[in-house]
């Protein structure tokens, strides 16, 4: 966002995320209509009025000190000069905090993972960093995307829960949805389906190179298979600022780091779906992560 935000507002910035990221995933969140003042509703909307208010402020304090921020290169400064988005600061508060929400939950476990899955195979991290020696864009490396989707794919623990406002007969079956039943869609099951998936259980990135176009025929013909980011309006909106940081972090370290296990490895099938987006680990499984030599 921008160095004031961090310096004056960061500490309490960090506690209103970790508090929505509690109470988002909250499932009358889902069944039950904004209005409902149940206790998590009440929470999510006090830290929601209290983010406007930091941004609101920081962005009254930059308005009357604008020499300070002429050559700013931050992401509000940005937003601010840009003719497409300047006229929408009133709404900078949520788009922000969604963007906190892309480069947090998901995209951190989704990058633990991916490193915890190459230390299982220090082949597949040499290939990575002999791909980044010819070529050290990390959006065009294709062993690095294919590792950050066989992870999307494996390790996807977002839930949908949508309420049937009408009665919905599914094609070619037999089941009717009753009007209000609450449907639940789960990624992480339909990802590990062996009928969808061979080896679904197995972290295997090849899947990926050997059919290049396998997201697409995964999502086409009326089935939705490959769903890591969701799907259709409710898509997440921060899926390509997370490839980003993703494909950025997990590289970085391939090339300027080596990585060894540390002394403690938790078992890696223990997971907890508590927290929005990507399981994460129940206990500790250590790393030890040091700079290469020059």
């Amino acid at each position: 966002m921008g160095p004031d935000f961090f310096s004056i507002n960061g500490a309490e910035l960090y506690d209103l995320l970790h508090g929505t990221e509690a109470d988002i995933g909250n499932v009358l969140n889902f069944i039950l209509p904004d209005w409902v003042p149940h206790p998590a509703a009440l929470r999510l909307r006090r830290r929601r009025d209290r983010i406007g208010e930091i941004f609101q402020e920081r962005l009254e304090e930059r308005e009357a000190h604008p020499d300070q921020w002429e050559n700013a290169q931050d992401y509000i400064s940005y937003t601010l000069k840009d003719n497409a988005t300047a006229h929408l600061n009133h709404l900078y508060a949520a788009h922000h905090t969604l963007l906190m929400f892309a480069a947090h939950t998901s995209t951190v476990a989704s990058i633990s993972w991916t490193i915890l899955e190459l230390l299982k195979d220090s082949k597949r991290m040499d290939f990575i960093r002999q791909e980044l020696s010819h070529n050290e864009e990390m959006q065009s490396s294709h062993y690095l995307q294919a590792c950050l989707k066989e992870t999307g794919r494996l390790y996807s623990g977002i839930s949908m829960l949508r309420l049937a406002r009408q009665a919905i007969s599914l094609p070619n079956t037999n089941v009717t949805v009753p009007q209000g039943s609450v449907v639940s869609i789960s990624p992480y099951l339909t990802h590990r389906d062996p009928a969808i998936y061979p080896n679904a259980d197995q972290w295997i990135p090849e899947r990926w190179l050997k059919e290049p176009g396998l997201p697409k025929r995964l999502n086409s013909n009326g089935q939705l298979a490959y769903m890591p980011f969701g799907a259709g309006v409710h898509r997440c909106p921060g899926e390509k600022l997370a490839g980003i940081i993703a494909s950025t972090v997990v590289g970085t370290v391939a090339q300027e780091y080596d990585i060894t296990w540390g002394e403690g490895k938790a078992d890696l099938t223990n997971l907890d779906f508590s927290k929005i987006g990507s399981p994460w680990l129940k206990g500790v499984s250590s790393v030890t992560i040091s700079r290469k030599e020059v």
